[in-house]
């Protein structure tokens, strides 16, 4: 009986140990943009998915409203809503993650202002960001 119990104990964690090993060796998928999302030009696109927890509701609203002005690049000047992928409103408190994609040197200066003000504890209390993988184009069904 004691073996039995020892090889059922055995296999279960055998089962779950390749569980795990197959869940980790699964590459994440990546992001796929429409081609307005995504800047083709010579100096590369960036991607990056960023998390904030803000010290309060006003300091969220005014840093996410739509019309800010994110910088300049090119011949023009841009805006929050050119470079905002996707949102995730989906936390508690006042902790939101969006993604944005646009021209590297833009986005790598937007997330550095971001960084310098939640070093300065301005308007987070947490933060952080990485890149995101993207391909760009035409949904394919």
């Amino acid at each position: 009986m004691k073996i039995f119990i020892t090889l059922s104990i055995g296999f279960a964690l055998l089962i779950q140990g390749c569980a795990v090993t197959s869940s980790k060796a699964s590459k994440p998928v990546p992001l796929h943009l429409a081609y307005q999302r995504y800047w083709p030009g010579p100096d590369e696109n960036l991607a990056l998915d960023i998390t904030g927890k803000f010290n309060s509701l006003e300091e969220m609203t005014s840093t996410l409203k739509l019309d800010n002005t994110i910088g300049a690049f090119g011949h023009r000047t841009w805006i929050f809503a050119d470079i905002l992928v996707l949102m995730d409103c989906n936390a508690n408190g006042h902790v939101i993650s969006w993604v944005v994609s646009g021209p590297k040197p833009l986005i790598s200066a937007y997330v550095q202002n971001l960084e310098n003000l939640y070093k300065q504890d301005k308007i987070f209390y947490d933060f952080g960001y990485f890149e995101v993988k993207v391909t760009a184009g035409c949904w394919e069904p």
